[in-house]
């Protein structure tokens, strides 16, 4: 008979003989057994299953961390940390003490090294096993595993191998084809490139043209240049239409949960629901101050409409729309070859008035830089369509474009701008409810205080955070995460609000 231990994708098999006994014992080493969830099978002479058995190898140490308040100011109490294994990334829910709404069977220690292996098994409190290591909980946790089967039968296992059903899932799939009319495409490359995205990469071209960027974590909405790389020759500048594929995933967009609101009252008044503001904008404090601007006091923006670029028009991400909207010019672009026209003024000649334009207080002659400077490298801009400029040219308008510091208008990208559309939505921060008191039974039952969703401790395991003061004597902080090397904290503290 055969004794076979796994776990992933980790296996030992042994081999027993009876001999002449009824009774073999077999003496595994325990440093022999991968750390984790281990399946134990007893098979027979032709591999068939006869018995299994579950068991946990525990780690030599838990990830454990501590807490402790440092400071106080008028809205909220600092707090400092630190974890015994370095690098983790860390999630921390701030609960009332008292709250009713934390379910203390379901945690990361449950779904990633107990409910992946067990059949049938919804719930396991993964942090009561693993929080300290004891003899008790080590017994626990063994009588736990006896009653338990592993959720991948040995049938299967032997005789039908699970297939590949599925594209890997982690970030999306770009394909496209290289135009016929870009030349020969024998051992070339194609260079995908995004300056807004951090992206610069490469990958080969098929015998039909074809290439296929695989795993892009790309941004919606991001702007792309192709171009196509042939040994012993320039670099050479693409226009296509490129398929961005397996981005119908639900987890690719972020979650909006539905908010509801409810008053139910249970027999005892033990479930009562925090109330909340519905339709209504809770303001802590109302400030109004202006935007002030850096260059208005140079010489010849008097007369100049000044404008503060705001993140809102930074995600524009161009500036040539803005000049068209917030100016009056009709901006022409033909090929990367830009040009501006004033709307209702021409010149003695017939032909259209146009501005002139500076960069950093330097005279532009060639606009083709404009579509390539994103909002994001934009500080301010001054406009006035209406200037009068001394010129031979009859140049009507002035455009001012000053940068923000360490940005550079650069040289003349004639690679075109694509944009790929249905990729990666940004993150967004989380942010309470406004609850229209913090010291009722109902905030007390299901209100939540704060969640820190990424928190990233440094090569010594510290970290900071702080927390809304709520007028609570006591919190519940729910800390849980991995690192890189994939150790997992599941933790539950209580802390005394000084």
């Amino acid at each position: 008979m055969y004794v076979a231990v796994h776990k992933d994708d980790d296996a030992t098999i042994y081999e027993v003989n009876f001999n002449s006994s009824l009774i073999a014992k077999l003496a595994i080493n325990n440093a022999n057994l991968p750390e984790g969830l281990n399946t134990i099978r007893v098979l027979d002479s032709d591999l068939n299953q006869i018995a299994e058995r579950l068991m946990y190898k525990y780690p030599t140490t838990l990830v454990a961390c501590t807490i402790a308040q440092t400071a106080q100011t008028t809205g909220e109490t600092k707090y400092s940390g630190i974890v015994n294994h370095p690098n983790m990334n860390l999630s921390i829910s701030v609960l009332p003490e008292k709250t009713l709404s934390y379910d203390d069977t379901n945690d990361i220690y449950s779904s990633l090294l107990l409910l992946p292996y067990i059949k049938d098994s919804q719930k396991a409190s993964g942090k009561h096993y693993f929080t300290a290591l004891t003899k008790s909980k080590i017994y626990e946790l063994d009588l736990f595993l006896l009653s338990q089967k592993s959720k991948y039968e040995w049938y299967n296992i032997v005789k039908n191998p699970p297939k590949s059903s599925y594209t890997f899932d982690m970030g999306l799939t770009l394909k496209g084809t290289v135009p016929k009319q870009a030349g020969p495409i024998q051992f070339a490359k194609v260079r995908l490139y995004s300056i807004t995205s951090s992206i610069d990469e490469t990958t080969d071209v098929n015998e039909k043209g074809e290439f296929t960027f695989d795993n892009l974590l790309i941004p919606d909405s991001s702007y792309v240049n192709f171009t196509l790389l042939r040994k012993g020759e320039k670099p050479k500048q693409l226009t296509l239409y490129p398929q961005l594929l397996n981005n119908n995933k639900k987890f690719s967009k972020v979650f909006m949960p539905k908010t509801y609101c409810f008053n139910t009252v249970m027999p005892g008044n033990e479930h009562i629901a925090p109330t909340v503001l519905n339709d209504a904008i809770e303001l802590e404090e109302v400030k109004i101050e202006g935007k002030k601007l850096k260059y208005a006091n140079i010489l010849g923006n008097g007369n100049l409409k000044g404008y503060k670029i705001s993140e809102m028009q930074a995600n524009m991400q161009n500036l040539l729309n803005f000049i068209k909207t917030y100016g009056g010019f009709d901006v022409v672009d033909r090929d990367g070859q830009v040009n501006l026209y004033g709307r209702s003024v021409t010149t003695i000649h017939g032909g259209r008035n146009t501005p002139v334009v500076y960069i950093d207080n330097v005279r532009q002659l060639d606009l083709s830089m404009l579509p390539i400077i994103q909002m994001s490298e934009v500080d301010e801009v001054y406009i006035n369509a209406q200037a009068i400029v001394p010129s031979v040219r009859n140049n009507v308008g002035i455009v001012r474009i000053y940068l923000n510091k360490g940005a550079k208008a650069g040289k003349k990208n004639t690679t075109p701008d694509i944009i790929l559309k249905n990729g990666y939505s940004k993150i967004v921060p989380f942010r309470n409810v406004g609850y229209l008191s913090t010291q009722n039974e109902g905030f007390a039952n299901f209100g939540v205080i704060n969640w820190i969703p990424n928190i990233m401790t440094d090569e010594k395991g510290e970290f900071k955070f702080s927390i809304p003061k709520t007028g609570q004597k006591s919190i519940k902080l729910l800390i849980e995460g991995f690192s890189a090397d994939g150790k997992l904290i599941s933790e539950t503290k209580i802390i005394n609000v000084n």
